[in-house]
C-alpha cells in the first residue's frame, strides 16, 4: 500500500513518518505550514507539491495508491489536474470535509489553531486504520488511573501534547520511569539521580522553575510548603517546544507515599504552586 497526502501540516510529518514505517506503508506528502497570519500554505510552493506527487507516482503501482487531499490549504489547477489523472488510472482519492468526524475545522477566519496538528494526526490515523501511539498526556493519565498515590496536579498536562514531536519518545520513557518510581513507593535502593540515569533520562535538581507543594487539612496548611526544582529534561538551548520539561515532587506523609506531577510540556516560564487536601485524598 502507498499513501500520498496533499497539504500535510509540517508539524505532523515526523509522527506520521514513524507510523507509516510501523505499518509498512510507503508514504509521500506535500507539506503545508502556517504563514505569519496563521494561514496554511504549501511549502516551499505548490509547484513543488505537484512535482513531489509526480515523483511518488513514478515509484508505485497507481492501483495501490491512496491520495488524501487535506482541505486546509488551497489546491491550484495544476495539482488538481494531476490528482484527477492518477485517479483515472486507478488511484483512490479521498478528500475529507473539515469539521466532520475527527477532522478538525479551522477557526472562523481560516487560521491555524494550537490543537490543529494533534487533531489532524488523530484523524489521519483513524482514516488509515493505524492504531498509532497514544498522545503523551494519555501516557501520564494511565499512570494516575492505575495508582491512587499518583497525583496529577491541576493543569499539569494542559501543555503536554504541545511538546515538539521529536521529544515524544522522551515523554513516554519518562512516564514509564515515573510510574515505576511510584509503584515502588520511592523505594528504589539508589539515589533518584542514578535511578533516572540508568534509564537514559536527565534529572536536574536546580535551575528552571520552582514547584511549591502545600499540604492542607480543613483549609489550613500543615507546616511549611515543600519547594523543589527537581525536573526531567531533554533539549537545551533550543525552542521552548523542543525543550521538554517534567516537574514533579514526591513525599511520604505518615507512611503514605505520593507522587505529585506538576507539569509536563514545553519549557515553562513561571513557578507552580499547588496543594494537596489530605482530607479528600
Amino acid at each position: 500500500m502507498s499513501v500520498f497526502i496533499i497539504g500535510l501540516p509540517s508539524g505532523v510529518r515526523k509522527r506520521l513518518i514513524a507510523e507509516a514505517q510501523r505499518n509498512n506503508v510507503h508514504l509521500g506528502f506535500a507539506l503545508a505550514a502556517p504563514d505569519k497570519t496563521g494561514t496554511l500554505n504549501f511549502v516551499p510552493f505548490e509547484a513543488q507539491a505537484c512535482a513531489d506527487l509526480n515523483t511518488h507516482c513514478d515509484t508505485v503501482a497507481w492501483s495501490q495508491l491512496q491520495i488524501i487531499v487535506l482541505p486546509y490549504v488551497s489546491v491550484g489547477p495544476d495539482l488538481s489536474d494531476t490528482v484527477e489523472i492518477v485517479k483515472a488510472e486507478g488511484a483512490t482519492v479521498y478528500s475529507p470535509t473539515p469539521g466532520t468526524g475527527r477532522w478538525p475545522a479551522l477557526s472562523p477566519d481560516g487560521r491555524y489553531t494550537s490543537d490543529f496538528n494533534n487533531d489532524t494526526y488523530a484523524a489521519l490515523l483513524e482514516h488509515l486504520n493505524w492504531q498509532g501511539l497514544a498522545m503523551p498526556s494519555e501516557r501520564f493519565e494511565r499512570s494516575a488511573n492505575r495508582h491512587t498515590n499518583y497525583l496529577i496536579m491541576p493543569g499539569a498536562l494542559a501543555q503536554c501534547n504541545a511538546v515538539d514531536p521529536s521529544r515524544f519518545r522522551f515523554l513516554y520513557k519518562s512516564g514509564d520511569a515515573l510510574e515505576e518510581f511510584c509503584r515502588k513507593r520511592g523505594a528504589i535502593g539508589k539515589t533518584l539521580f542514578h535511578f533516572f540515569e540508568e534509564k537514559g533520562l536527565d534529572l536536574a535538581t536546580t535551575g528552571g522553575i520552582t514547584t511549591v507543594l502545600r499540604l492542607m487539612r480543613q483549609g489550613r496548611q500543615l507546616g511549611a510548603a515543600q519547594r523543589s526544582q527537581i525536573h526531567l529534561k531533554e533539549g537545551d538551548a533550543t525552542t521552548p517546544q523542543a525543550a521538554a520539561r517534567i516537574y514533579f515532587q514526591h513525599l511520604d506523609e505518615n507512611g503514605q507515599f505520593r507522587l505529585a506531577l506538576f507539569y509536563v510540556g514545553p519549557h515553562p516560564d513561571c513557578d507552580i504552586d499547588r496543594s494537596i487536601d489530605l482530607e479528600a485524598d
